[in-house]
């Protein structure tokens, strides 16, 4: 997760005035019931009209002052939080490109897609929060506690009584939720990867009249998501409520101790309508928090994701060597061997050569190794074993720009990026791109 940290660099003055803002805001939100106390006891209560007149004003000024403090915070966040994600997603983006067909089959495209736009999404989200409420709702809770001392201890007490009951809910949601959403990612990836299949492959389907088979299988992945997303559901539909009968427990006990204070004078009525707003201020705290841990959880499970393809090294790495023509064999394999993780060898013991004029057909049937010796000599592949030779010259030591100037593949599925088909061709190379034209 550290490698993360790297992208909320150039965010550093949002995540410090964001936070700074909430902080100012949640201070003047705490002193509104302590002002509304005093307006009770020391202006209604005395009908004192003109001390009503001037708290009014000032609680009034104060909210002001505050919403401008919250628009601020929201602007920094939503700066902070949408660079973020965009430099992240870039950073991502530019590191998958490098992938070969070796890497990208380790991962699997789908569960790449879903790294790239839903777990970077999940992380942006958090980051916004992390300067929207982090500082604010653990603040409220402390500082209502605090503002509560102040008015009257012994009642204060009952407030602090609840903390306890609340971390401990807290921890046990975490605790549980946590590998929930890690599975419930997997399963995703799952899905997508069946949605995949069934699009690239629609016409193997119809062709083998697959369709119920297929319908079966996504319709067992669909199921499977939704059991796994109902348990996280029914988990996290306990959080709100859980907290909400510990907040309002408190808020009943003060109500039913502050009542017997005042009736025997010990406690104005101004203060334990503080005392309720304070209570109403960590319920509402508590319910953001819930809220957070929600969203951090699951991004904290799309960061082990998105880290571990930033972590991953590409396997295939080109040389920087350059190709020089030379007078022999155009193309060779030499004794090449290559086998798709740990199955059976797709290619054996292969060798031959190509001169220059010469044409060469490969034929064979489904499964007989065509297109992984073109992904070979394409370098999208490393053989198990041999060598591949360009001019005499092993392929894994040239660059890139050199062997896709003199290799060019066309697929039997034509599939075209934006552009004209030489760029494609040319996979958008300038230089390739004059080289061909001046060859033909």
């Amino acid at each position: 997760m550290k490698e993360l940290l790297k992208y909320l660099k150039p965010y550093r003055k949002q995540c410090i005035i964001g936070p700074f803002c909430k902080l100012m805001e949640a201070i003047l939100e705490l002193l509104l019931p302590t002002l509304m106390a005093y307006m009770i006891n020391d202006g209604i209560m005395a009908q004192d009209q003109q001390l009503v007149y001037r708290y009014s004003f000032i609680m009034i000024f104060m909210v002001m002052i505050g919403f401008g403090f919250s628009i601020t915070c929201q602007y920094q966040a939503a700066k902070a939080s949408q660079g973020f994600g965009t430099d992240l997603r870039n950073a991502l983006f530019s590191h998958i490109t490098a992938f070969s067909y070796q890497d990208l089959d380790y991962f699997g495209t789908p569960t790449l897609v879903n790294r790239l736009s839903n777990d970077v999404n999940q992380l942006q989200v958090a980051v916004a929060m992390l300067i929207r409420l982090v500082v604010r709702s653990p603040f409220i809770c402390i500082g209502a506690i605090i503002m509560a001392m102040f008015l009257d201890m012994r009642l204060a007490w009952i407030l602090i009584a609840s903390v306890p009951f609340i971390i401990l809910i807290l921890y046990v949601f975490i605790r549980f939720t946590t590998p929930m959403y890690q599975q419930y990612q997997k399963l995703l990836d799952k899905f997508s990867s069946i949605l995949d299949d069934n699009f690239a492959g629609i016409r193997v389907i119809r062709t083998f009249v697959s369709k119920k088979r297929e319908q079966k299988r996504f319709q067992e992945n669909v199921d499977e998501l939704q059991v796994q997303m109902m348990k996280v559901a029914r988990l996290s539909a306990l959080l709100n409520p859980s907290t909400a009968i510990v907040v309002n427990g408190a808020v009943v006990i003060l109500m039913y101790q502050g009542i017997l204070k005042i009736q025997i004078g010990d406690l104005q009525p101004g203060t334990i309508v503080a005392f309720i707003n304070y209570a109403s201020s960590i319920l509402l705290a508590l319910i953001a928090i819930s809220n957070l841990i929600v969203i951090f959880t699951k991004a904290f499970a799309s960061g082990k994701r998105v880290s571990e393809v930033l972590r991953y090294s590409p396997g295939l790495v080109c040389g920087n060597a350059s190709l020089q023509e030379k007078d022999e064999p155009i193309v060779c394999f030499d004794h090449v061997s290559f086998s798709y993780g740990k199955g059976d060898a797709a290619l054996s013991d292969l060798s031959f050569s190509i001169r220059k004029g010469e044409s060469i057909g490969i034929i064979g049937g489904t499964g007989a190794g065509k297109t992984t010796l073109i992904s070979l000599l394409c370098h999208f592949y490393v053989p198990t074993e041999g060598r591949i030779l360009l001019y005499g010259q092993d392929i894994t030591t040239l660059r890139s720009s050199d062997l896709l100037s003199h290799v060019v593949l066309v697929p039997q599925v034509n599939e075209l990026f934006s552009g004209t088909i030489e760029e494609n061709i040319c996979f958008g190379l300038s230089n390739v791109s004059k080289q061909i034209l001046n060859r033909h």
